[in-house]
């Protein structure tokens, strides 16, 4: 559901996007970046990632219809399949997330080496994605789209970062509150401004005491993810969400993102249970 979601919220933009063009929609607080319904592109990059780690993992049950198939209703769905997951690769481009294409980088690569889903569809939808980028850039007004941030957005970016380590520095360990870097950024910046980092947000505001808590989480989740194996799609899935909830964490504020703790905890129930089944068979 959440990616079928994602692929119409995709193509809805493209065809918005193609009326402003032909001046048939006001340009009017419109945005040069997909940001689907986010209201911001770092989110809704985040999200696409997210939908494609679900389908990536999908693709590697072993009832997934392939092309070595001859019978029609089984090559349908897959080329559909694979049809989704390049608009949503296209959603994520157009958003022009540096984070979100080298969160999809890291993605793919992970799962075609370690085999976590099917090397045919990950090949596949590479191919699929950039036949469709190049048939998107036929149509008027949409050649611009994808436009990478300017040097003032990066050094606002890492100046968030650097009072960040700042205010941690104040008060190392227990933090110097929550909400107090967003107040004391009116002055710095002009505006309320978050710390476009994770664990330094944490720092700031809980303290090594509060990240270390956080951290110590993070450190038994993936010992877990280890030790069973990753022969659960549950726990696959999860093991995916980390890879691409550190990336994104390293230089953006991604935790509050409700689709990565909805999934996670999806993950680690579906996993559970797999897991627990798994171990009722071997014993009886």
């Amino acid at each position: 559901m959440m990616v079928s979601v994602a692929v119409v919220i995709v193509l809805f933009s493209i065809v918005q996007y193609f009326l402003v063009s032909l001046g048939m929609v006001s340009r009017l607080g419109f945005e040069i970046n997909f940001s689907g319904f986010a209201g911001n592109r770092i989110a809704f990059a985040f999200q696409m990632v997210v939908c494609s780690a679900l389908m990536l993992v999908y693709s590697s049950l072993r009832n997934v219809p392939d092309f070595k198939t001859a019978e029609a209703n089984k090559i349908i769905p897959f080329l559909l399949f694979t049809l989704m997951h390049g608009v949503i690769l296209n959603g994520l481009f157009f958003t022009a997330s540096r984070a979100g294409l080298i969160a999809e980088s890291l993605l793919m690569a992970s799962v075609y080496i370690l085999r976590l889903a099917d090397r045919r569809f990950v090949i596949s939808t590479i191919g699929v994605a950039g036949v469709f980028w190049f048939l998107i850039q036929l149509i008027p007004g949409l050649q611009a789209q994808g436009s990478f941030s300017g040097e003032e957005s990066i050094v606002q970016h890492w100046d968030s970062i650097m009072r960040g380590i700042e205010v941690w520095l104040t008060s190392p360990i227990f933090g110097a509150g929550l909400g107090v870097f967003v107040e004391r950024s009116v002055a710095w910046f002009g505006n309320p401004l978050v710390i476009h980092s994770v664990p330094v947000w944490f720092l700031a505001e809980f303290g090594i005491l509060g990240a270390g808590t956080v951290l110590l989480m993070f450190i038994l989740l993936v010992k877990f993810l280890l030790k069973s194996g990753l022969t659960s799609l549950g726990i696959r899935l999860v093991a995916l969400l980390l890879l691409v909830f550190v990336t994104f964490g390293l230089v953006h504020d991604v935790f509050y993102q409700r689709i990565f703790w909805l999934l996670l905890g999806g993950g680690l129930a579906v996993g559970g249970i797999e897991l627990h089944r798994s171990t009722q068979r071997r014993t009886l």
